[in-house]
């Protein structure tokens, strides 16, 4: 788990498991207004290194479409839509050793 705090306020929070060499992202949440000011790359920054400390190196999540162009902007692509309600999409990465 990986918090985002500033002086007393939690201002973030993302969580991810390793499954042998793969990651999975389970939570990667901002407050709304929070939003916008780089807060959300330092957090999948942070959890993108344990994943690598972890030997997990290829990395998946479920997104909502109003986080997938955040991850879509950092290296991340889709692999699948579902179209449940709400639609998602199946997504991953690869991570440098």
């Amino acid at each position: 788990m990986v918090v985002l705090q500033l002086k007393t306020e939690i201002h973030g929070v993302a969580l991810g498991r390793v499954e042998g060499p793969k990651g999975k992202i389970l939570l990667c949440y901002l407050l709304q207004e929070s939003l916008g000011k780089g807060f959300g790359v330092k957090l999948l920054a942070e959890l993108e290194k344990w994943f690598l400390s972890n030997q997990a190196h290829r990395i998946h999540l479920e997104s909502t479409l109003n986080a997938a162009n955040f991850y879509l902007r950092h290296g991340y692509t889709a692999t699948r839509v579902k179209l449940d309600d709400p639609v998602s999409l199946d997504m991953q990465k690869s991570l440098a050793c």
